[in-house]
C-alpha cells in the first residue's frame, strides 16, 4: 500500500482590491492541511477561509487546475460567519499523485492562495515467494493401514497454506472400504409363470462388492439363463440377486454367494433349491367360454313389441290346448277304468236293449256292437293324448 508524506505549507498570497461593509476578500484562517485515512486509501488536502460573497474556488496541481472524476473530489461547504471549508479528496493515491497542489480562491474584492506539497512513497516490495506444492497431494495408508478408519472418516478434506506472499490449497477425498458383511441367509423366490427362480442376498458395503454365485462348489457362470444383479438398496446395502430363467431339474442344489473389495471377502449361509417351476402342474388346457351370440340392445318400444308377441304366443297356445282338452271327469288313470267299465256296461246294456228289426231297413247287431267298440276306442285314444300332453307340460 502506498505511504503518503504531506507537507503543507500555509503560504498564503492575498490581492485586495478594497472592502468596505458589504464585503471583503477572501483570507486563509486556518494553516492548509493533508489528511490521510487510517488505510491509507484516501487522502483528503483541507483548507479553510473567510469571504464575502463566497468566494469562487479552483484548484491547481502545479500549473493544471485539477478537474473532479472518479478518482479526484472537489467540495465547498458554508460555514458560519462568511466561513468556508475547501476540501480536495484524493482515493487510492499512488506515486503519481504527489506534488505541489494551490487552492485559489476570488470574489469582487480580491482573491488568496494557499499552497500544499503532497509527496507519496510507495511501500518496499515485501521479499520471498507464495507457497507451491512440489508434488501432487496424495493419501498414504499409515501402518498397513491398522490404524482402523471407520466409513465416518471418508469425505473431501482441503489442504491450505498461505503466507505474506500469498496462498494455495489442495483437495484430498478419502475413501474408506471395510470388508463386505453380509447378516441374513439368501432366500429363494419362485416365479412360476415365467419359470424363473430369484435366489437373493443382502451385502454391506461402501461400494458395490464383486459378487460371484456358487451352485456346490462351482461357480455359476452367466449365460441365456443365468443372470447376477446388483442393485443399491440404500446407501452402503446392496441387493445381490441371481435369475434362473426356464428353469430345468439340473438348477436344483445347494447355492451361496462370495462378496469381495479390497479389504477382503464375505461369504453367505447356503440355501438349497429344492422345487422349481417346472414341476409345478400346468393348467388343463382349454377353449375359454364364448357368446354364440353378442349381446344386443333393443329399444324401449322393441322391448314392449317383444313382449306383447310373447304373451300372444302363450295366450294361442293355452286356447288351443282348452279346445282338445276333454272335461275332467276324474284322473287320467281312474279315467281310463271308468271308461272301460262304462264301455262294457254300454255293451250289455246295448246288447240286451236291442230290439229286433228288420234286416232290410235296420242296421245288424253285428254292425252295432262295431260301431259302439269304435266310439270306445277312440275315447280311450283321445284321452290317452291329452294325459300324454299333461304330463309333457
Amino acid at each position: 500500500m502506498p505511504r503518503s508524506s504531506p507537507i503543507a505549507h500555509a503560504t498564503c498570497f492575498s490581492f485586495v482590491t478594497g472592502g468596505d461593509d458589504a464585503g471583503f476578500a477572501p483570507s486563509f484562517v486556518e494553516k492548509p492541511r493533508i489528511i490521510p485515512n487510517e488505510t491509507g486509501t484516501i487522502i483528503t488536502m483541507k483548507c479553510k477561509c473567510k469571504a464575502k460573497p463566497q468566494p469562487v474556488v479552483t484548484w491547481y496541481r502545479g500549473t493544471t487546475i485539477v478537474k473532479e472524476s472518479s478518482k479526484i473530489k472537489i467540495r465547498s461547504l458554508d460555514k458560519e460567519d462568511d466561513s468556508y471549508e475547501l476540501t480536495l479528496e484524493i482515493q487510492d493515491p499512488a506515486g503519481s499523485d504527489g506534488g505541489t497542489y494551490r487552492c485559489h480562491v476570488k470574489n469582487e474584492f480580491g482573491e488568496s492562495n494557499a499552497n500544499l506539497n503532497l509527496n507519496i512513497e510507495a511501500e518496499p516490495e515485501p521479499e520471498g515467494d507464495g507457497p507451491t506444492f512440489v508434488q501432487k497431494p496424495r493419501i498414504i495408508s499409515e501402518r498397513g493401514g491398522k490404524l482402523d478408519p471407520g466409513t465416518e472418516d471418508s469425505g473431501l478434506y482441503k489442504c491450505n497454506i498461505k503466507n505474506t506472499m500469498g496462498e494455495l490449497n489442495a483437495n484430498l477425498t478419502l475413501n474408506i472400504e471395510i470388508i463386505p458383511v453380509i447378516k441374513e441367509k439368501p432366500k429363494v423366490t419362485k416365479i412360476i409363470k415365467k419359470k424363473t427362480i430369484i435366489v437373493e442376498c443382502k451385502v454391506e458395503s461402501k461400494f458395490a462388492p464383486q459378487c460371484t454365485w456358487f451352485k456346490e462348489k462351482s461357480a455359476v457362470r452367466e449365460d441365456s439363463r443365468h443372470f447376477v444383479r446388483i442393485e443399491q438398496v440404500r446407501e452402503g446395502e446392496f441387493a445381490v440377486k441371481l435369475e434362473i430363467e426356464s428353469c430345468m431339474v439340473s438348477d436344483k442344489g445347494v447355492y451361496k454367494l462370495v462378496a469381495k473389495n479390497e479389504k477382503g471377502e464375505a461369504t453367505s449361509q447356503t440355501v438349497e433349491v429344492i422345487d422349481i417351476p417346472t414341476e409345478e402342474e400346468e393348467p388343463k388346457k382349454g377353449k375359454k367360454p364364448t357368446f354364440a351370440k353378442g349381446l344386443q340392445s333393443l329399444k324401449k318400444e322393441e322391448k314392449v313389441e317383444e313382449k306383447k308377441k310373447e304373451e300372444k304366443i302363450v295366450e294361442q297356445e293355452k286356447k288351443t290346448e282348452l279346445e282338445k282338452k276333454p272335461e275332467p271327469e276324474k284322473d287320467a288313470m281312474e279315467s281310463d277304468e271308468y271308461e272301460e267299465e262304462e264301455s262294457e256296461e254300454e255293451w250289455d246294456s246295448q246288447e240286451k236293449n236291442v230290439p229286433e228289426k228288420k234286416p232290410d231297413t235296420k242296421k245288424t247287431e253285428v254292425e252295432k256292437v262295431n260301431e259302439v267298440s269304435k266310439t270306445v276306442e277312440e275315447k280311450k285314444s283321445s284321452k290317452l293324448k291329452v294325459r300324454e300332453k299333461i304330463l309333457l307340460f
